[in-house]
């Protein structure tokens, strides 16, 4: 099925924000600025991102989301209010 989606991201929105490393309670991110071509590795450690997340939300999705991080993100709560279809569903 075919997704839509913007164009790629050329520019880092971060700035000196750390707001998503603090929260993160994994400490799997570095805070290293991200910009095209940094690679995932040097931003987060996945191993300790996908550990915790399966400790802590293998209820939900079998560990595969935590979303703590994009939650508290400056740009990510902008941007998910800006789009009416990303609209998070309470219980």
């Amino acid at each position: 099925m075919p997704l839509s989606c913007g164009p790629a991201l050329e520019k880092s929105f971060c700035g000196t924000c750390i707001k998503c490393v603090r929260a993160c309670p994994a400490g799997a991110l570095t805070g290293r600025a991200w910009h095209p071509g940094v690679s995932r590795d040097a931003i987060l450690d996945a191993a300790a991102c996908d550990t915790w997340k399966k400790q802590h939300f293998f209820a939900y999705h079998k560990g595969h989301n935590c979303g703590i991080c994009s939650s508290v993100c400056p740009y990510s709560v902008k941007t998910l209010k800006n789009d009416g279809s990303s609209q998070h569903q309470g219980p």
